[in-house]
C-alpha cells in the first residue's frame, strides 16, 4: 500500500512538472513571459501536488473519467493513471488541516486551493451517491463509518466557509442553507444594481421589459445605502409593480459595507432571492426577448452563460493574462481555447474576455453557486484593491476566472462584442465598412442581434430630463465563422472597421423598436427633483 501511495505521488509530481513546462513556456501556442519569482503565484511543492489532484478530482466529479472523446471534455486533466480514491485521500487530509493556516490575501492561488477544497467537500457531503461516499469513507477512515466520514466533511465545509465566506451569515447560516433557499424560492427573476446616476436608465429598462417584451417577472434593484441611491428614488422604484429596491448593505453586511464601484455586482446576483437570476446593467437594452437566453443550449448545459467583450488587445492589461495563467497552471481544455489565455505578443489576442452587462445565473446548481461565491471573494475589498483591479478592468473577468479556477464548466457566447450605431466609412483604413457608437452589441447563438449596452438610446446617459437620442442605422458583429473578420477597432470613439459581410442595416422592425425605447423616455420618465444635500455641521 505504501509503495502504491508513493507511486501515485510520483505520477502526480511528474504530471504537474509536464503541465508546468507547457504553461510556463507556451500558452495557446505563444511564448509566455514568466513571473515565476512572484510570491503571489508561487506555491510549495506539496501545494502543487494538491493543486493538480483537486483539478483532476473535480474533472472526475464532472464525469470526465467516463468520456472516451477527449475533445468532449471541459477540463481534460484526467490521465490514465488517475486514481480518484488515492487523490481524495490527500485532498481530504489537506481540507482538514488548511483552515488553520493563514494566507496572504494577495495570493489568489492559495485562495483557489481553499475554495476547491471547500467545494469538493461540499459535493461529496451533499451530492455524492451513497456508493461513492462509502468508497471514499473506506479510504479516508479505514474501519470507520460513513457517518464519521460525513461528519468530517461537514467540519471541513464549516471551517473553510468561515475562512472564505464568513460574511454570508447573516442572512444564511451555511452554504447549504443558501442553496436550499434558492431551490425553494422563485424560479426566475431579474436583478439590477442602481445608484442615483443610473436611476433613470434603470426605470426605463424596467418599463421597457414590461411594455416592450411583456415580461412580468419579479425584479430586485440593489443599491448601497442612501449615499448611493436617494431615498426619493428608492420610493419610486418600490412603487413600480413587482419591483423591490433592496439595500445590499443589509445583506452580507460584513463585506458589502466596504463596497466600491463595480464590486457590488456579484454580491447583488448572490443576494437576489431567485434561483435563476437574469442580471442586467442599468444601461442594457434588448433587441429580442431576454428570456430567450433560458432556452440557450449553453445556458441549459452549464447553468450560466458569459458574453465576450470586444476582441481588443491593450498592453496595459496583458499582465492580467499572464497572472491568470500563472495562478491557474492547469487551465481547462476550454480555457486554453480562449483568446485571453494566449500570451504571444506577436498575435492579435485579447486582454478583455468578458462583458458583464447581462449575466444569466442558475444558483440552484452547486458549481454555479460556488463559482459565484468565489467571484464575490475576488471582488471583496481587500482582494479587489490589492489584486483583481490591478490586473483586470473591474469586476467582469472575475465571473469566468472563478469558474475556471473552481473547475466549474462554463462557456462564452460564440461571438465577440460588436457595435451598434451609425456608419462612418470615411474612417475606414482598409476599404471595409466602419460602424461607430459607444454601444457594445452582442449577438446570440442564432447569430441574431440580442442586446447592447453603453447608454441605451440616450446620447447622454446621465440625463434626467430633456432627453436627446442617438439615431441607430447599422450594426457590426464579430462572428467566429463566415467570411473574413477584419475586426479592427479604431478611435477616437467606439468604431469597428469590419468586413462588409458582418455589417448590417437595422431592419424596419429594429428601427421601430428603437422608436419605442425613445418614446418611453419621452412620455414616461419624469425627473425627480431632489432636495439639496444637507450642509455638514461645522
Amino acid at each position: 500500500m505504501k509503495q502504491r501511495r508513493l507511486f501515485w505521488i510520483a505520477i502526480s509530481l511528474l504530471a504537474f512538472f509536464i503541465c508546468s513546462l507547457s504553461w510556463s513556456g507556451f500558452v495557446g501556442g505563444g511564448k509566455a513571459k514568466s513571473h515565476s519569482n512572484n510570491p503571489i503565484t508561487r506555491l510549495s511543492s506539496n501545494d502543487k501536488v494538491i493543486d493538480l489532484m483537486q483539478v483532476q478530482f473535480l474533472d472526475f466529479l464532472n464525469g470526465e473519467a467516463d468520456l472516451t472523446d477527449r475533445n468532449a471534455t471541459f477540463g481534460g486533466s484526467i490521465s490514465k493513471n488517475f486514481n480518484y480514491k488515492e487523490a481524495f485521500k490527500h485532498i481530504h487530509s489537506y481540507s482538514k488541516r488548511i483552515p488553520a493556516i493563514k494566507y496572504d490575501i494577495e495570493h489568489f492561488h492559495q485562495m483557489a486551493l481553499r475554495a476547491r477544497a471547500l467545494f469538493i467537500s461540499y459535493r461529496i457531503l451533499h451530492e455524492a451517491s451513497p456508493t461513492l461516499q462509502s468508497e471514499l469513507a473506506a479510504v479516508v477512515t479505514p474501519g470507520g463509518t460513513v457517518k464519521e466520514f460525513t461528519a468530517s466533511l461537514n467540519d471541513a465545509v464549516n471551517d473553510l466557509t468561515q475562512v472564505l465566506y464568513p460574511w454570508i451569515n447573516p442572512p444564511y447560516s451555511s452554504i447549504i442553507n443558501m442553496q436550499l433557499s434558492f431551490l425553494q424560492g422563485a424560479s426566475v427573476g431579474i436583478a439590477f444594481t442602481c445608484g442615483t446616476r443610473q436611476f433613470y436608465m434603470t426605470q426605463h429598462a424596467i418599463i421597457s421589459l414590461r411594455e416592450v417584451w411583456n415580461i412580468h417577472l419579479p425584479i430586485e434593484v440593489f443599491y448601497a445605502g442612501s449615499s448611493d441611491l436617494h431615498p426619493f428614488m428608492v420610493d419610486a422604484l418600490n412603487k413600480m409593480k413587482n419591483v423591490k429596491a433592496i439595500n445590499i448593505l443589509d445583506i452580507f453586511s460584513a463585506e458589502t459595507h466596504k463596497w466600491g464601484g463595480w464590486s457590488l455586482k456579484p454580491f447583488a446576483i448572490l443576494a437576489a432571492s431567485f434561483r435563476t437570476v437574469l442580471f442586467m446593467d442599468a444601461d442594457v437594452l434588448f433587441l429580442k426577448d431576454p428570456r430567450e437566453v433560458l432556452k440557450s443550449k449553453l445556458f441549459r448545459k452549464n447553468g450560466h452563460l458569459f458574453y465576450r467583450d470586444r476582441k481588443l488587445r491593450e498592453e496595459g492589461y496583458v499582465k492580467g493574462t499572464v497572472w491568470l495563467n500563472e495562478l491557474n497552471p492547469h487551465m481547462s481544455r476550454y480555457g486554453r481555447s480562449l483568446s485571453y489565455t494566449n500570451l504571444d505578443p506577436s498575435i492579435y489576442s485579447t486582454t478583455h474576455q468578458m462583458e458583464s452587462g447581462f449575466i444569466p445565473v442558475d444558483k440552484g446548481r452547486s458549481g454555479v453557486l460556488f463559482s459565484l461565491l468565489m467571484a464575490c471573494r475576488m471582488n471583496a475589498a481587500s482582494e479587489r484593491n490589492a489584486v483583481l483591479y490591478r490586473y483586470t478592468y473591474g469586476d467582469k473577468e472575475a465571473f469566468w476566472f472563478s469558474a475556471e479556477m473552481m473547475r466549474v464548466p462554463y462557456a462564452f457566447n460564440p461571438s465577440h462584442g460588436g457595435v451598434i450605431g451609425g456608419k462612418d466609412d470615411g474612417r475606414s483604413k482598409n476599404g471595409w465598412s466602419v460602424v461607430c457608437g459607444v454601444w457594445l452589441l452582442h449577438i446570440d447563438e442564432k447569430e441574431e442581434p440580442f442586446w447592447w449596452n453603453g447608454g441605451g438610446v440616450l446620447r447622454y446617459r446621465d440625463a434626467s430630463k430633456d432627453f436627446e437620442f442617438v439615431d441607430f442605422s447599422h450594426y457590426a458583429s464579430h462572428k467566429f465563422k463566415g467570411d473574413l473578420n477584419v475586426n479592427q477597432w479604431i478611435g477616437p470613439g467606439h468604431c469597428l472597421n469590419q468586413s462588409d459581410s458582418q455589417v448590417h442595416a437595422l431592419s424596419p422592425a429594429l428601427v421601430k423598436l428603437m422608436d419605442k425605447y425613445k418614446d418611453i423616455f419621452r412620455n414616461q420618465i419624469k425627473e425627480i427633483v431632489l432636495p439639496p444635500p444637507e450642509k455638514k455641521a461645522e
